[in-house]
């Protein structure tokens, strides 16, 4: 058998026997290895690892976030797995400053890479967020416009005795939706006109 071959089967033999890491300083390593393979891999869930605590994250944080369409979808996908990420970052950070180390350049080093891990993920993260804002303001206040529009063609309708049905003009709010609104807004008129007529002095004996 040659040099290599003796040199393969060992290292296979070795391989099979490892348990992982037992020190401190290899658990430190592991740490390390975690924070290459786990912050910035593809994936945000670890081999070995299962992906119900993550799914049910990204789901409570997706859903909090109350996303409309696609684009809003997407980016409230993209936060939860930066988010995701982040906390991944923290605990690493705890599990390097717990470890038992031999050379504590190498935890510093350790320390400043996590640091730079999360300061790059947080930016991305409020870059998000600010794109996320930006488009649910622009969706409100473009719903308040349409619904507006809406009513008052409900309203026209209404005076010429003709249907309405507000998805024959594009609008995604249904009849009921309208004719709520058109309630909300004409209570509101009357109490503004009744605060600004004036009262009749109090009588005098």
């Amino acid at each position: 058998m040659s040099a290599t071959a003796v040199r393969i089967e060992a290292n296979r033999i070795n391989a099979q026997s490892s348990t992982g890491p037992r020190t401190e300083e290899g658990k430190a390593r592991a740490s390390l290895n975690a924070l290459r393979h786990g912050i910035t891999a593809k994936s945000p869930v670890l081999p070995g690892e299962s992906r119900d605590p993550y799914e049910k994250f990204q789901h409570k944080f997706v859903a909090g976030l109350a996303p409309s369409g696609e684009v809003e979808t997407r980016l409230a996908r993209n936060m939860a797995d930066l988010q995701w990420r982040i906390r991944r970052c923290q605990s690493l950070h705890l599990d390097v400053l717990k470890a038992t180390v031999t050379e504590p350049l190498q935890q510093v080093d350790a320390l400043n890479k996590l640091a730079l891990y999360e300061q790059r993920l947080t930016r991305t993260f409020l870059a998000n967020m600010k794109e996320f804002r930006t488009l649910q303001t622009e969706r409100a206040q473009r719903e308040v416009i349409d619904i507006q529009d809406a009513a008052n063609r409900l309203k026209l309708c209404q005076s010429k005795q003709l249907p309405y049905d507000p998805a024959e003009d594009g609008f995604v709010f249904s009849k009921q939706q309208v004719e709520d609104f058109v309630r909300r807004r004409d209570r509101l008129t009357e109490a503004a006109k009744a605060s600004e007529s004036p009262q009749p002095l109090p009588a005098t004996a």
